[in-house]
């Protein structure tokens, strides 16, 4: 059987304990204490003393004094085997007695409940010496056979009777039943059988048959699949054995049973699955006794813990208390676990090595049959490394990742807390908003790296002038808030505000570079200036900006104007949106004249807003503005679409080709994809990309070292032209300059505004143009306003001019004109 579901405590039901008292043949059911629980009349008859009722006793000692050896024997046997892989075992007692020599042949079924183990043993016992010798034996073995194939399907197992000189076989109604048929959906024929066995078991299934027919096996068991009505395979367990043979040993009959397993197999398979997981789950896990003594623990439990299988079972968990947790806290743990079955939490426990660590350990309670608990199963990772990264999440949560000072969510907290300490106590606090000037510049001139290390060196500058009390902070890249806490006077936060100053303009040497820096400094003061954090935040920021607006290297405390000067520039930033949507932009031209023929060749394209209201406003009020949102970007691409479809309108216009000019701020440069920007204007316009300039400034062009001139190269690949604009304004690096796919160079207007009077203006501009054309470059001059200015330059050799002597930036009509008179004269 194998997989009875049923109490195996009960007995059988009466109609089968009826049908079995009438057998010949011995039913005996015991469990594996030994005890009886069930015999049927003939097994009473036969094994019973006079001393004993046989059911409630314990075998063997309940049976007769001459069946006890024999029976222990066979008992033992009977265990071993259901209790290894095997559901079933088939034995015999030969036995002498005062009545002569007994032999009892016994076939014996193991009972399994849903965990696999073994609850209860049938045996069925036939005695060979009890046989009639009349000629009514035969009779009455055909009426125990009917009665025994009765008692067969009572136990829900199929018998098979197979006549092997016809392979005539009669199959059972339950053996049909087993795979779905009906009683006269089967043939009686022994191919029935076999073409119903899996393909891949047949060999094994008719190899076990064989060793049994031809005598080497003393009963036929095997377990195989079998192909069901509903076209899915059942696992089969198969008995049986020869019951007759001819006067040669030719085998003439073989009876047997089938009984479905298939529950069975799978309960086994999961059983195997689960302790597969068991081993090799990465939680550690723990299986105690109903009174908490561990029986079992796996793999990952020894690799967690470091202690082995074999130094805890017998033992209780608490050997790997920590000591962390107090009476209570295992009191609360037991409680809900006796409430609810189960408890989870974190727990810290300790290892082998003495090490305490902290798990996520889950409890549960298993429960028998009777709903009492039988076994505890804890199940527990080790949370060391998440616990590592909580740790290290709540640190980056409230301090900057490089230098580690808090970060703006400790700065707010540490502000508030002053702010309520400093309303109880009626005291003062100043926060002073620090941001480096220019920066950002030594980032893309020398790297990340050493803009770091940069920050580092400012950390520690401002940590050696501050008092214990008082709180650094980082906001940004180069943003620091200090909040100053306990001040006398506002003249306190300036006097630190100038100390900071002058610490932070003395050189730095970083990564081999001498680096210069300055600060602009913003100052509110509490109550004065806010009482919340974010609006002390706000207004320290803004006195910063205007700081920075007065020279930089310099410090300012906050005032209202200073609100008022921070609330027009948001508001010029969002006219600036509506700039863009409404078409308020537009370019004026400033013509270049080519020295050497005098005709105009080329037109710079200049930016204007036309404003609705205010009429037109010059870019030097809102350009820095567009840079600092990124507007420059959506704008930046405007000015080059409507320079393109310009040019080609004036080369329409006055019946010749000229070059456009357009800056590009750096920002569109580092930040605005040029390449495909540019390539997407000119294909969208169709205008020759020779009739296009691009002026960039010294600065942009080196921002980026290599990275820069591969893209200005690709820029040239193009076919456009590049020029940099304002050249010797600021710090020039004639060996990278030489490397710069440019065409020209702009001299800034500083050095022309004096001329030809100032010597050392001269002698600039002289080297400039000697300069430009030794790098094979043509030499434009801007801001020329004077014939005599003009006159100078092409003296030096210049090549070009630009100024208000040619004319003002004028719209694009004028300029048109402006050009056709110019080219005429």
């Amino acid at each position: 059987m194998g997989t009875e579901k049923s109490n195996p405590m009960n007995r059988f039901p009466s109609p089968d304990a009826d049908l079995l008292d009438s057998l010949r043949e011995m039913v005996l059911c015991w469990r594996p204490d030994g005890v009886v629980h069930y015999a049927n009349r003939r097994c009473r008859e036969l094994l019973a003393t006079a001393d004993t009722a046989l059911v409630g006793e314990r075998l063997p000692d309940a049976l007769p004094m001459e069946f006890r050896e024999e029976a222990a024997r066979h008992f033992l046997a009977v265990l071993g085997r259901l209790r290894g892989d095997h559901r079933s075992h088939a034995g015999e007692w030969r036995v002498e007695t005062p009545t002569g020599k007994r032999r009892i042949v016994w076939h014996d079924l193991g009972v399994f409940d849903a965990t696999g183990t073994l609850v209860e043993i049938r045996s069925f016992g036939l005695e060979w010496t009890a046989w009639p010798p009349d000629q009514d034996a035969a009779a009455a073995a055909r009426e125990d056979e009917t009665r025994w194939r009765f008692a067969l399907e009572g136990l829900d197992q199929g018998l098979w009777d197979w006549d092997m000189a016809t392979d005539k076989v009669y199959f059972s109604p339950g053996w049909k039943t087993m795979l779905g048929y009906a009683d006269d959906e089967i043939g009686e024929h022994f191919d029935e059988w076999r073409r119903r066995v899996h393909p891949e078991d047949l060999p094994r299934t008719l190899a076990a048959l064989e060793a049994h027919v031809n005598g080497g096996r003393a009963i036929y068991e095997t377990e195989m699949r079998m192909l069901g009505k509903d076209g899915g395979w059942r696992w089969i367990l198969a008995r049986g054995k020869v019951m007759a043979r001819h006067a040669d040993g030719t085998p003439t009959r073989m009876i047997g049973t089938h009984a479905d397993v298939t529950a069975h197999r799978e309960r086994e398979d999961k059983l195997r699955l689960a302790a597969a997981v068991f081993e090799s789950t990465v939680e550690g896990v723990l299986t105690t006794d109903a009174l908490g003594r561990i029986i079992a623990v796996n793999r990952a439990f020894t690799s967690i813990t470091g202690y082995d299988e074999a130094e805890v079972v017998g033992r209780s968990p608490g050997m790997l208390r920590s000591g962390r947790h107090d009476a209570e806290f295992y009191r609360a743990m037991w409680d809900e676990l006796n409430q609810r079955g189960s408890w989870s939490g974190e727990i810290w426990n300790k290892r082998k090595s003495g090490t305490v660590y902290p798990e996520w350990l889950t409890i549960s309670a298993v429960l028998d049959e009777h709903n009492r608990v039988s076994h505890y199963v804890g199940v527990f990772s080790d949370i060391s490394s998440i616990k590592r990264s909580e740790e290290e999440l709540k640190r980056l949560a409230y301090q900057d990742g490089l230098t580690g000072l808090p970060n703006r969510l400790l700065l707010l907290d540490r502000i508030n807390h002053a702010s309520r300490r400093a309303v109880r106590s009626g005291g003062r606090f100043a926060l002073l908003f620090i941001d480096l000037d220019r920066f950002k510049n030594v980032n893309d001139t020398l790297g990340r790296q050493t803009g770091d290390e940069l920050l580092m060196a400012v950390t520690w500058r401002i940590q050696q002038r501050l008092r214990a009390e008082d709180t650094l902070s980082r906001l940004g890249s180069d943003e620091f808030v200090l909040l100053m806490e306990d001040i006398s006077s506002e003249q306190q936060a300036a006097q630190l505000a100038r100390d900071l100053l002058g610490l932070l303009s003395k050189p730095y040497q970083v990564s081999g570079h001498d680096i210069f820096l300055s600060a602009s400094i913003g100052i509110s003061l509490h109550p004065e200036d806010g009482d919340d954090a974010e609006t002390l935040i706000k207004h320290a920021d803004t006195a910063m900006y205007r700081a920075k607006e007065g020279g930089r290297n310099g410090y300012q405390f906050y005032t209202r104007e200073q609100s008022v000067a921070a609330f027009q520039r948001f508001s010029l930033e969002a006219a600036l949106h509506r700039a863009l949507e409404r078409g308020e932009f537009e370019l004026h031209y400033q013509p270049q004249m080519d020295l050497a023929s005098g005709r105009v060749t080329a037109m710079e394209a200049l930016l204007r807003w036309r404003h609705p209201d205010i009429g037109l406003i010059p870019p030097d009020q809102f350009i820095p503005v567009a840079e600092e949102t990124g507007l420059i970007l959506p704008i930046g691409e405007w000015v080059l679409h409507t320079a393109c479809t310009e040019a080609l309108q004036c080369q329409a216009l006055c019946g010749e080709a000229l070059t456009v000019a357009v800056n590009l701020s750096p920002l569109e440069l580092q930040r605005g994809e040029p390449v495909e920007r540019i390539h997407r204007v000119l294909a969208s316009t169709g205008l020759d990309p020779g009739l296009l300039e691009l002026e960039i400034t010294e600065s942009s062009a080196m921002r980026r070292g290599e990275e820069s001139i591969a893209m200005l190269y690709q820029l040239t690949d193009l076919g456009v032209r590049l020029a940099i604009d304002d050249f010797g304004s600021g710090y020039s690096n004639l060996g990278y300059l030489k490397r710069l796919p440019v065409s020209t160079l702009k001299i800034d207007r500083v050095f022309i505004r004096d001329l030809p009077g100032d010597a050392e203006d001269a002698a600039i501009t002289r080297a400039i143009i000697a300069l430009g054309h030794s790098l094979n470059l043509r030499v434009l001059a801007e801001g020329v306003e004077t014939p005599e200015q003009r006159d100078f330059l092409k003296a030096l050799g210049c090549d070009m001019q630009q100024g208000f002597l040619l004319a003002r930036p004028l719209p694009f009509a004028q300029a048109v004109e402006r050009v056709r008179v110019l080219n005429q004269g």
